[in-house]
This record gives structure tokens, sequence and C-alpha cells, in this order.
């Protein structure tokens, strides 16, 4: 079973603003580790082609300066402190050594274009881990990559109705009803929570591929995502382990 232990995701970590514990840092790898929680946390490369763990293309919401993370070498971003801590970007390979299979990783690849450079390193850098994880991307060419590249490794789909900063249009259309999936084919699918019908959940269902939703926020959104869907990624509360 693929999600054996992926019911309880933390979303970039559980990360708690209010106390100084900003996402995709170390010490919201941390607090996720101490709660049992699988983490998912995010991956770019820098300038310099090292592989980062941060969110944003950008990086003024989380360290207040502007311009692009790919535009930045690894040196510089350590300049940059995330949202007002000591805490910095971590490295990829730092945040393995430093989970070191303690809990289970979803690791989103962020790449808009064609695969390359971050899949080649993120494969290079995962090949000795020994922990378990599992890989997901927005990017139907990137899962197909790994399909092609690395098929012993279980990868997802993430997907939504609508895309931030992409209008309404075919790639939005082809996208959002994931139609690459006959090429890339997932092992899983990664929904939007609030776009997760009866419908998809029962096709995910009739053809055996898992289904995870994002991002539950609230205590009562559970109850969708149990009747729906084989895991949650969560953020802003804290689940019980026996709550999915």
């Amino acid at each position: 079973m693929i999600f054996k232990r992926y019911g309880l995701i933390a979303h970039r970590g559980l990360h708690d603003r209010a106390r100084g514990v900003p996402e995709n840092s170390l010490p919201a790898f941390e607090c996720a580790v101490a709660g049992g929680y699988a983490i998912e946390l995010d991956i770019h490369l820098t300038k310099d082609g090292q592989a980062v763990v941060f969110h944003d293309d950008t990086l003024m919401r989380m360290t207040g300066k502007s311009g692009n993370i790919k535009d930045r070498t690894y040196a510089e971003l350590q300049t940059l402190a995330l949202d007002g801590t000591n805490c910095r970007i971590p490295l990829f390979q730092d945040v393995l050594t430093y989970v070191g299979g303690r809990v289970p990783l979803l690791i989103e690849l962020k790449n808009k274009g064609f695969p390359g450079a971050l899949e080649q390193t993120f494969i290079r850098l995962i090949r000795g881990y020994r922990g378990p994880y599992i890989v997901e991307s927005f990017n139907p060419l990137t899962i197909w990559w790994l399909r092609r590249h690395a098929p012993q490794i279980i990868r997802g789909q993430l997907a939504c109705m609508e895309y931030d900063g992409m209008r309404p249009g075919l790639r939005t259309f082809i996208l959002s009803r994931m139609l690459f999936n006959c090429i890339a084919r997932p092992h899983f699918i990664s929904y939007r929570l609030s776009d997760i019908t009866e419908r998809l959940s029962k096709k995910c269902r009739r053809q055996r591929i898992p289904l995870l939703c994002w991002t539950v926020r609230q205590k009562d959104e559970f109850d969708k995502a149990r009747r729906l869907c084989d895991g949650a990624i969560f953020e802003q509360i804290r689940p019980t382990l026996r709550s999915f």
C-alpha cells in the first residue's frame, strides 16, 4: 500500500509562524518528526545548481527580498533570513540527512519547464537515501521523465481546477483534468481538497489510484478528506495520528 504512512502529511513541515518556526525549515521538519507526521517539502534549483528546499519561485514572501530563487546562488541565499527568524533556506541534501528516514517524505519538484537539471539533481541526491519517500509535481513532463528514468520511484500528479497565474485556456483544461496521465502514468493523484468531487474520488478508487488532498486547514475539512481521499496534506492544525 503506497500510503500506509501517508495519511497525515505536514505541509512544508509543521510550521508555526507565531512560534518562530517558518515553513520548509529544519525546525519545521523537526516538529513534524516529533509529531510523527509525514513531511511535504518543495525543491528548487539555485543559480549555481544547488537543490534547495523552498516553495515560492520568488523570494519576497518568505525573505522580504526581491528576485527569483533561480537567480541567486546558494551562498547568496544563505544571507537571507526565513520569515524574520534565524533560519536559512536549507539544502535538500541537508534535509535528507536531518530527517534520516524517521518519517516519510513527500517531495514536490518545482519545475514549470522541460525536465532536465532539477530532475537529474534530485535523482543523484536521493539515490543513497534509505528512508521512505514519494515524489509529486504539477508538471506532467516531470512525472513522465521520472517514469522513463527512475521508474522505481513512486510518482504523483499534482492538480487543481485553476492554476495560479495561468489564464483559462487549453493548457489549464489539460492540466486540471490530468489528460497527460496516459503518458506520465502517475502512481497517485494529489488534488486540491476544494476541487475534489465524488466523481473524481470514485474514478480514482475504480482505477485503484490513491488520492491525496491538499491543503486541510480546519478540523471539519477532515470529514471530506476522510470520506473521499486516502491521505491529507495539512497545516495550521495538529491532528491526532488517529484522525485519518
